[in-house]
């Protein structure tokens, strides 16, 4: 008897595992995100990211010929981070979001239902 309770114990902590962290995957999708367009605040990581590499930059290369390298590098790292900014308003990266949240609600509800 101890060993068939001990495996109930045992499945029950697991689904409950399994449940917390398909949660945890489902707030990191970010269901809830907001369909407006981003706004200049959000933006302001971007300009401090690329300020920060550019003046880095800079500073490295004093009185050098790489000095022309800098601009890119700030150039590009704020490009990635407007391109991520962007991407969390996309319609259609939501819409995507939204189906695997729900499907993993499915599988939750299905793994609860088993139980």
């Amino acid at each position: 008897m101890g060993a068939l309770n001990n495996r109930f114990m045992l499945s029950n902590f697991t689904a409950r595992s399994v449940n917390v962290g398909l949660v945890a995957v489902i707030s990191v999708l970010g269901v809830n995100a907001v369909n407006a367009s981003p706004t200049s605040n959000e933006f302001e990581e971007c300009h401090v990211l690329a300020s920060k590499i550019l003046l880095d930059c800079l500073n490295r290369n004093t009185n050098s010929i790489h000095i022309g390298q800098c601009w890119p590098k700030s150039k590009s790292s704020y490009d990635v981070c407007h391109s991520e900014v962007m991407s969390r308003h996309d319609r259609s990266a939501i819409k995507k979001r939204r189906a695997l949240a729900e499907a993993l609600e499915a599988e939750i509800e299905a793994m609860e239902s088993n139980d």
